[in-house]
This record gives C-alpha cells, sequence and structure tokens, in this order.
C-alpha cells in the first residue's frame, strides 16, 4: 500500500476543484516535490515543482521556487518561471510545470522546464500533452516558451513529476480530483524517488 499525504481533499478555489498526493522518498523526512494552487484576480495560477534529487536540499530549492510562485500568480508563465530561475542561482534547481488558468476566458496558458509531465484530459475525452522545454531552474534554461489552449467545463489538468510513471494518464478517470490524484500516486508511483501528482478540474467559467 502506499502512503498517500493529501494538502486538499476535493477543495474548490474560483472556477477549479483541485487535489494533490505525495510521497517522499523512502528514509527520507521531506519531498523535494512541491504543488502550488494560487488564486489571483480572474484565474488560478497551478504548479508542480521537483527540487533536483531528494532530501533537504531538493525540498529547499522547491520551496524557494514555491515563494517565487506563490507571490506574484498573476504573471505570465514566462515571467514566473525568469523569476524562478534568478531565485533558484546556487541552490540544487528544480524542474517546474505550471498552468494559469484564466476563469472568465476559460483558456489555459502552460509551460515546463525539464520533465515534470502535465496532461489536459478534455471532457470530450481528448488529451493534450505539456510540451516540455529541456533545462533546470536555477541552472540553466533554454528561451522560455508557453502554450495556450481553450478550456471546456470538466477539463481535468494533471501534473505529476518524475516519481510517477510515464503512463499515469490512463487512469485519470471521472471521479472528483482528489481521488484521481490518490489513484495516479497508488498505481504509478516508481518507487525511487519522491513523487507528486497534481489535479485541477476546471468547473467553468465564473458567473
Amino acid at each position: 500500500m502506499v502512503e498517500v499525504a493529501s494538502a486538499s481533499r476535493g477543495e474548490s478555489l474560483l472556477c477549479v476543484e483541485w487535489g494533490v498526493a505525495q510521497l517522499a522518498l523512502a528514509g527520507q523526512s521531506v519531498s523535494g516535490d512541491r504543488a502550488v494552487v494560487a488564486a489571483f484576480p480572474g484565474g488560478i495560477l497551478a504548479g508542480a515543482i521537483d527540487g533536483l534529487g531528494h532530501g533537504p536540499d531538493a525540498a529547499d530549492a522547491a520551496a524557494l521556487a514555491a515563494e517565487e510562485l506563490e507571490a506574484a500568480p498573476e504573471k505570465e508563465i514566462e515571467a514566473l518561471l525568469s523569476r524562478c530561475h534568478d531565485r533558484l542561482q546556487g541552490s540544487r534547481g528544480a524542474v517546474i510545470s505550471l498552468a494559469s488558468i484564466d476563469c472568465g476566458a476559460s483558456t489555459m496558458t502552460w509551460g515546463a522546464i525539464g520533465n515534470v509531465e502535465g496532461v489536459v484530459l478534455h471532457d470530450s475525452r481528448a488529451m493534450v500533452h505539456l510540451v516540455q522545454q529541456a533545462g533546470i531552474v536555477g541552472q540553466r534554461v533554454m528561451p522560455i516558451r508557453s502554450t495556450g489552449i481553450p478550456l471546456e467545463q470538466g477539463d481535468t489538468v494533471v501534473l505529476a513529476t518524475d516519481g510517477i510513471r510515464g503512463a499515469f494518464a490512463s487512469s485519470i478517470g471521472v471521479g472528483d480530483p482528489q481521488n484521481i490524484a490518490d489513484t495516479i500516486l497508488e498505481q504509478h508511483s516508481r518507487g525511487t524517488d519522491d513523487a507528486l501528482v497534481l489535479v485541477v478540474r476546471f468547473r467553468g467559467p465564473m458567473n
């Protein structure tokens, strides 16, 4: 049985509901993986951060990135990743995937540096995969690019660190976000690294 540590169970925030499940590597007291879900006027920023390696140094790098994201969640993806890159200079470094949802426009902009995987399962059951860029935030990054896509009511966004096997998309079901996060962690955790799954479901534009 995989131990599941959840930061939120069925929590709703503006136009989304979300859940997160995570697991530290066996023998470690802290995880180097961290989720961020932060509201800003008219929208939501969701992110998954994987501090390189594991243990306290990885956790410290992830915490620095989370502080930058939570301080200015309304900024564009490129600016947020650039801020994190500057802040993490001299740290272990991290890989990060971000999704910024405009609740009124029913759109999402997302981008990734490194191997935190992301998928969007549309309510129509079509799936879109996040395009990842090579690099390490705090050490080396290529020019940062983001991509925008429309969202439909019921669309589900999943971000997963590399402690989760790449086949996790097959376990994205129709349950609530927390149950999906728990199921993916239990079924797809590698057991050789910290692991984190963040699931965000778009509830539709705000009234």
